[in-house]
């Protein structure tokens, strides 16, 4: 697996006291260089550096001073690399790196800028953009379990492997039965109390049950075997053919940190890899339902249920068939992510969570009604891109760092509130 590397240089103007540059260039190497794949230059240059920066995926340019605008460009116009500036509030640094940034930009180079006041302050700013960015990295790194009828993979994989790069490997149902077929007593009753620690199972129908756990014993072990580290099923096929539903090893799959999309949601599954490296959390692909009293619903029946509590099973909404999973909704903040058809725009919604669990009938069986403020239902009707939206549960930073990933991935965002 390819490890993306950064390479962090620090640019002064021989003018300014050496004294206070390198006092200043210590502490933003000790913040730089407790992160793994950064590597922190030592030297600090006042002339344009004679070292290679073939090997590096991203050039971190500190500007200690001003006068070094010039410098930085020299530096950087060689490789064809994204840039990072960084620049502080003394001594015209921000005036230098808002020089070089307007004629890196002007060139074509894709360029980003952190400015901070004191050492804690980078060390937060750095920390959102690292996170996403290596979390923008493992998308191409992904191994795709992709679970379909028929013995070769769906057509979304030569799009998505063209523009994200990941892997992709099929199985199909027999497959997938045939290893499920395998699970032995000890192993479903080690599962059944795995998943017992999350959703509640008394009342549940043992038979049925054991088919459900035998899906997502034999998913496990696909993804073993095959060094996969997402999966994607398309599930309303199987779910015909087998009358039983993946829902519960979608959900707990997800749990386990493997982001998992139903209906072979490719889109979806970029975002719930995101949701899980960002905040730690997975995230909960869902349905846009109607609106209720001005609030969007959204609904879905494989909520992963450490993003939930009360979690429980009833039968699958469309089918009735077993079973689905109901939780309440434990986070009440977060938002709703899509990407549109082309991997060209990333939508971003900001949202309260009003009310949620198995509220009404006619739905998907977990549903959140949905405050997104300003932004109507109607207009979200209007001009929603997709179907599937992923909930990816709030954390301080999380605005920022999905604004680092578009940039990462060259997505352009629209937030909508």
């Amino acid at each position: 697996m390819y490890i993306l590397r950064m390479i962090v240089m620090g640019f002064a103007s021989s003018i300014h006291e050496k004294n206070y540059y390198e006092k200043l260039y210590s502490e933003v190497m000790s913040v730089m260089s407790s992160f793994k794949y950064v590597d922190v230059i030592n030297e600090i240059y006042t002339g344009v550096p004679s070292i290679s920066l073939d090997k590096y995926d991203l050039i971190i340019a500190v500007h200690l001073t001003g006068g070094t605008s010039g410098l930085v460009y020299k530096t950087v116009t060689p490789y064809n690399k994204p840039v990072l500036l960084i620049a502080n509030d003394k001594h015209n640094s921000l005036a230098s790196a808002l020089s070089v940034r307007a004629r890196l930009l002007d060139k074509g180079y894709r360029v980003k800028l952190i400015y901070y006041n004191d050492k804690n302050e980078l060390l937060e700013k750095f920390t959102y953009f690292y996170r996403a960015i290596m979390a923008a990295d493992l998308l191409r790194n992904m191994r795709v379990l992709e679970v379909s009828n028929g013995d070769k993979p769906s057509n979304d994989v030569i799009f998505f492997e063209k523009f994200i790069g990941f892997n992709v490997i099929h199985v199909n149902y027999d497959e997938l039965m045939n290893v499920s077929k395998s699970m032995s007593e000890t192993d479903y009753l080690e599962l059944v109390k795995h998943i017992s620690d999350y959703i509640d199972l008394s009342g549940i129908d043992s038979s049925y049950l054991k088919e459900l756990i035998s899906l997502y014993y034999g998913l496990r072990k696909l993804v073993v075997e095959n060094r996969a580290n997402t999966v994607s099923i398309d599930c309303f096929p199987l779910v015909i053919r087998y009358h039983v539903t993946p829902c519960l090893a979608v959900a707990m799959l997800n749990n386990d940190g493997i982001p998992t999309a139903c209906e072979n949601d490719y889109y979806s599954l970029l975002i719930l890899s995101l949701s899980l490296s960002l905040t730690g959390y997975p995230g909960w692909i869902a349905n846009p339902s109607g609106a209720r009293r001005d609030y969007l619903r959204f609904a879905h029946c494989t909520i992963a249920p450490l993003i939930g509590h009360n979690c429980y099973l009833m039968p699958h909404f469309e089918t009735g068939y077993p079973y689905a999973v109901v939780c309440n909704m434990r986070h009440k903040r977060g938002v709703f992510a899509r990407l549109n058809k082309k991997l060209e725009k990333l939508v971003v919604i900001k949202a309260k969570i009003i009310e949620s669990g198995h509220l009404e009938p006619g739905y998907c069986r977990t549903q959140s009604i949905v405050d997104m403020g300003p932004y109507s239902a109607d207009l979200f009707v209007e001009e929603a891109v997709g179907n599937h939206h992923v909930f990816i549960p709030w954390v301080k930073g999380l605005d920022k760092m999905l604004k680092y990933v578009a940039w990462w991935m060259n997505w352009l965002v629209e937030e909508k509130n």
